[in-house]
């Protein structure tokens, strides 16, 4: 069960997206692992908050995680990203 979900879609797979849910906490946004496959991170690009393609990633998507925004496109080491928030679904029993 989540709150939001983070939908991302790149260039490295064009015409699919990927959605992650995240949960909120405080006034923000928890991101979840599923960031890793998404954010395309692998040995070349590393996985550390240091500047690497997923540093880069989570900077890019801050303003999402903080609900300062729902929608951000940019280009991150010649890939472009498209994230977009959403709200879950509720299933009533």
């Amino acid at each position: 069960n989540c709150d939001f979900w983070l939908h991302i879609k790149s260039t490295r797979q064009p015409g699919y997206w990927t959605s992650i849910p995240l949960d909120k906490v405080g006034d923000g946004l928890d991101i979840s692992d599923g960031i890793y496959e998404a954010a395309e991170v692998d040995h070349e690009n590393g996985t550390e908050e240091d500047g690497t393609h997923y540093g880069k990633v989570l900077e890019a998507i801050e303003p999402i995680l903080k609900r300062s925004t729902e929608y951000v496109k940019t280009t991150i080491d010649g890939i472009t990203y498209t994230f977009t928030l959403s709200r879950c679904e509720e299933v009533l029993a």
